[in-house]
């Protein structure tokens, strides 16, 4: 946290109720030390926060003056950063800060509260679904009585909110942009601006802040032409948000107000301060981008320049996006040449005859020499040295810190020829962070210097350099390895000056070895999810205890309810386990000995436990090759195999296998002809969908679990059948309560006791928010390991039509074994489900196998190994899966 002022001391209490504040600066020592006598987090210089690899991100709440400043330092030391707004006075510098964290990867996000605020989130909603009809009008009124401040007027200390929030509602930037101010309190500071807007879809806005007010107003109005709504952040709750279905109408060309009563729309109270850190973190975690990022903050930065510009005298009224002259501390030389859209960093020096084309962008601490040409259209990154009679074409790409020798030479074609113009041949080079280019190098166009890697003077590069690699000769070939501090290294491969170790890295070149152990990577990270919710279990369940409902309480019947509604089904019936799930669907079929029941081999015990406890005949049916699920080409068989038996085929039960939901269109129709029952095992699948119907609505009954590592997992045992049958969820809602008639003491059925506890319930309904968005971040980890796995090992096919809830990703390779202890070695867990099919086992040993046998069930429990997936895995944590797997294989 750097910054413990007014605002500052707001994020300090809301990261340190978040578990996440690790430590606080402030130059000024007392607000310092307030803040570690009041949230016990240490107090540490700037450069201690920055240099610690164990923080991962700083909050910048300083005078507006430093923010771009501050929020520049905190990127180039690697890590994320949350500015408080604006993110910067002047555009150039905004959009500066936006490129380098976008460059790096970094999160970037601005403090626009506003935008967190529930009710603001309703009215976006309320906008977005036509609740005012076509958007005309917007205005808003932010006023008060001090806190006045000098270092910026009322528009940049004031307006950024309702600018942010008027640009989210109309969804484009205005085409047109003016202001009025006024002066009081000095003679250069507006203390009252007005500032009007008109965008390209017709909607018109203005802004109205005052920090001379005798009260407090914060009031955003919405004018719609089939409605209003007004968000007043000033008034209670229950009416911080209404909708006033006001309309006009025309009588003989004559317009009309046509009034109605206003509607409360409901808000769900919570702190918008909070709403944000959350976001923020959760960004980090999965790598979102954030709701208020750096270029919305630029959006709104360049209405807030038009406007201050517009109150300029004689100016046109319109934004002005053009950036303002170069940055603080540039020198440019004035025999040097910089053309009209050029974006140069601070402390940028351009020498004696050098010509900056348009269109480049240059970083800060950078020193191009005598005679250097960039251009057009190439960015060169910070710290950057190039030296006298260096060209950088079209096309080349130069990253941080990067040296190039004198007359060193880039090629943009790879046969040029002065009669022919090719510039639709330009091949991209790239020059990674801290090469160095030697003098008189040539690099031809379409390769890749890595990063600190050298290249020799003289040398003539012809194809991609590894990283820390030191090439010579023409051609350049590999001749030994660099450290990061430009010193060869011997065989060791250790740095002479600094002692740091390095080792060949799996995609070639080096890598610098840490000295810290790498933090284990696990199948799951429950602890994620858990700092995602904050408090919200703890209030849960605190709820259930003063309630004390501790059986079939109001939580059970709303997460019931909820359930229901987000998957589609008429009923849901809560439940013990995902083995009752099960248990309570068979049973409702009256499954009895000498009854058969087909379903997979390749699954989990409990899906042939209930129908062997039943005293029926588990019948087992191979697999899909594709999709490891229940293979529909193979029942016919095994109905036939049961019949000779003896047996009677009364039901299919189909697993949707690590979160694919099985083919029941097709097991479906097999099941109607035969006249059997179908049963879902959901219990890996909650969450997923086949052609946009979500599983629960698939089979006529589905089970699932609530097991804490499921999609949708309570902290404890649960599990549900979710079904549209009336008279079949009456039947399995008597059999888990002791088979209860209509009322507790009437048995009408023998049954079980098998109910899903109050606070379980209670942890599923703040659980279920979630289930969502956890499944496509999932799904987004799954994709990339597809993409960089897909060409070494077997991965999940996935056709457009299935969306998988991800709950295992699981892979099949040869030498399975080898991997996953490969896997072991570098800390990362690895998974077999199965090692061995239920066929396989002791237990099932005398259950029925269809005379073809199960040769893809054989197959797979020798090669399968799933892999860590999880909502919160970070990318350098699925990156370093990548690496190891390619490594074990030695790919």
């Amino acid at each position: 946290m750097a910054g413990c002022g007014a605002w500052g001391r707001n994020l300090v209490r809301t990261f340190s109720t978040l578990g996440s504040l690790s430590a606080v600066y402030d130059p000024d020592p007392a607000a310092m030390q307030r803040m570690v006598a009041e949230f016990g987090a240490p107090a540490r210089s700037l450069g201690a926060i920055l240099d610690d690899p164990t923080i991962d991100a700083v909050v910048v709440a300083a005078p507006a003056a430093q923010h771009d400043e501050l929020a520049m330092l905190v990127l180039e030391a690697g890590k994320h950063v949350f500015v408080e707004k604006p993110l910067a006075l002047r555009v150039d510098r905004a959009q500066a800060v936006c490129d380098f964290a976008e460059d790096r990867g970094l999160v970037l996000m601005v403090g626009h509260l506003l935008q967190y605020h529930p009710a603001f989130e309703a009215l976006e909603q309320l906008v977005a679904g036509g609740g005012v009809g076509r958007l005309q009008y917007l205005y808003s009124n932010r006023l008060n009585f001090g806190r006045i401040r000098r270092e910026e007027n009322i528009l940049w200390s004031f307006a950024h909110h309702d600018i942010s929030m008027m640009l989210r509602l109309a969804r484009s930037e205005p085409d047109g942009v003016s202001a009025v101010g006024s002066t009081f309190l000095h003679t250069a500071i507006a203390d009252v601006t007005t500032t009007h807007l008109s965008f390209p879809n017709g909607v018109r806005g203005h802004v109205f802040v005052s920090w001379l007010h005798p009260f407090k107003e914060q009031k955003l109005v919405v004018i719609g032409d089939r409605g209003m709504a007004v968000f007043d952040d000033g008034a209670p709750w229950e009416s911080k948000l209404r909708h006033y279905p006001h309309q006009v109408a025309w009588r003989d060309g004559i317009p009309e107000a046509a009034r109605a009563n206003a509607v409360p729309i409901e808000v769900e109270p919570a702190e918008p301060l909070r709403r944000e850190c959350e976001h923020f973190l959760s960004c980090i975690r999965t790598g979102s981008t954030p709701r208020t990022d750096g270029r919305e903050a630029v959006r709104v930065l360049k209405v807030l320049d038009a406007a201050e510009k517009s109150m300029r005298p004689g100016t046109e009224p319109r934004p002005s996006f053009v950036a303002d002259p170069p940055a603080q501390g540039v020198f440019i030389h004035e025999t040097a040449v910089v053309d009209d859209g050029c974006v140069i960093g601070a402390g940028t020096k351009v020498w004696h005859f050098s010509h900056i084309l348009k269109g480049s962008r240059i970083g800060r601490g950078c020193v191009l020499g005598q005679n250097v040409m960039v251009g057009p259209d190439v960015t060169i990154g910070n710290g950057c040295r190039i030296q006298n009679n260096v060209s950088v074409y079209k096309g080349v790409t130069l990253e941080d810190n990067v040296f190039c020798g004198p007359s060193s030479v880039f090629t943009n074609v790879l046969i040029p020829r002065a009669e022919v113009d090719r510039r639709d041949e330009f091949l991209p080079t790239l020059v990674q962070t801290g090469a160095t280019i030697g003098a008189n190098a040539t690099i031809v166009c379409g390769n890749t210097i890595g990063s600190y890697s050298v290249v020799a003077a003289g040398a003539v590069v012809t194809h991609d350099v590894a990283s820390h690699s030191l090439v010579a000769g023409v051609p350049a070939r590999h001749i030994g390895w660099v450290s990061h501090d430009g010193v060869r290294m011997g065989p060791d491969l250790v740095c002479p000056r600094t002692g740091k170790r390095y080792r060949l890295a799996s995609g070639g070149g080096l890598e610098e070895v840490s000295t810290q152990t790498s933090q284990e990577i696990a199948l799951l990270d429950l602890g994620a999810q858990r700092a995602r919710l904050g408090n919200r279990i703890d209030q849960a369940v605190t709820r259930v205890v003063e309630h004390q409902q501790f059986i079939l309480g109001p939580e059970v019947h709303e997460f019931e309810d909820r359930l229901s509604a987000y998957c589609g089904a008429t009923h849901t019936v809560s439940c013990a386990s995902g083995t009752d799930a099960l248990m309570l669907a068979v049973l409702a079929q009256r499954v009895r000995p000498g009854d058969a029941v087909l379903l997979p081999s390749f699954t989990f015990t409990a899906t042939a436990e209930v129908v062997s406890l039943l005293g029926a005949t588990p019948v087992f049916i191979d697999v899909e090759e594709e999709s490891a699920n229940i293979d529909p080409t193979r029942l016919d068989e095994a109905l036939r195999a049961a019949s000779q038996e003896g047996l009677s085929p009364v039901g299919i039960i189909a697993v949707d296998l690590f979160g694919r939901p099985a083919d029941y269109a097709a097991l479906g129709a097999i099941a109607e002809e035969n006249n059997l029952w179908l049963l879902g095992d959901a219990a890996q699948s909650l969450g997923a969908s086949v052609d946009g119907a979500l599983v629960g609505t698939l089979a006529p009954a589905t089970a699932t679990s609530f097991f804490p590592s499921k999609p949708l997992g309570c902290y404890g045992d649960g599990g549900a059948v979710l079904t549209s049958d009336e008279q079949l969820a009456t039947t399995i809602r008597s059999l888990a309560l002791h088979g209860r008639g209509s009322h507790k003491y009437e048995a009408v059925r023998v049954g079980l006791n098998s109910r899903l506890d109050t606070i379980q319930a209670a942890v599923l309904l703040q659980k279920l928010e979630l289930l969502e968005d956890e499944i496509k971040q999932r799904r987004l980890v799954a994709e990339y390991y597809s993409k960089e796995l897909g060409d070494i090992v077997g991965v999940p096919a996935m056709p457009a039509h299935i969306n998988s809830a991800w709950a295992a990703y699981t892979i099949r390779v040869s030498g399975r074994d080898d991997v996953q202890a490969a896997l072991k070695r570098e800390g990362i867990q690895a998974a077999i489900y199965y090692p061995k099919a239920l066929h396989q086992q002791p237990a099932y040993k005398n259950c029925l196998v269809p005379p073809g046998g199960l040769p893809v069930t054989e197959t797979l429990v020798r090669e399968v190994l799933s892999l860590p997936i999880h909502p919160y895995l970070p990318a350098s944590d699925q990156e370093r899966v990548v690496r190891s797997i390619r490594a074990a294989l030695g790919r």
